[in-house]
């Protein structure tokens, strides 16, 4: 089975509940192409700032590395993303300030072209307003997202 190419992917956050600090999110690949394909393993999850230029670090592996999943047209396939409210407010930017993130982009298992993340909004906590652009940057080891591998959405 080829595996689906970026091109052919549409990625999107779900089912974000807000809690302890933490957000957890279903972060769905949707095969938008015309025949079936398989994606397996662990996506590459970041944050952007406004010009698309990554901020932080990409998201920490979780748990097991996960087995192909085979996705017919219209199908997608779901990973478990978790992000701090210190790993999502803020990034540091090249002088040293606070970057509030505009948005995640993901990179497919194999590779390839990152996509746009549609549904940041629900990632985003209540209080999201209270960290603005110039305020310092957290400790490094304080920014964190999480993601597992890929599986069969249910």
């Amino acid at each position: 089975m080829p595996l689906c190419a970026p091109s052919e992917l549409r990625a999107e956050l779900v089912d974000a509940q807000h809690g302890a600090g933490q957000t957890h999110a279903t972060l769905a690949l949707v095969n938008t192409g015309g025949q079936a394909c398989e994606v397996g393993g662990r996506p590459v999850v970041f944050q952007v700032d406004e010009a698309g230029t990554r901020r932080g670090q990409p998201a920490a592996a979780e748990g097991p590395a996960g087995a192909a999943v085979l996705l017919a047209a219209g199908e997608r396939a779901e990973a478990g993303l978790t992000v701090s409210a210190a790993g999502l407010f803020p990034a540091c930017g090249a002088d040293g300030s606070a970057v509030p993130p505009a948005g995640l982009r993901v990179i497919p298992p194999g590779g390839g072209e990152a996509l746009t993340v549609d549904g940041l909004a629900a990632l985003l906590p209540l209080d999201a307003g209270a960290v603005s652009a110039g305020a310092g940057c957290p400790e490094p080891a304080l920014a964190e997202l999480r993601v597992t591998a890929l599986y069969p959405a249910i």
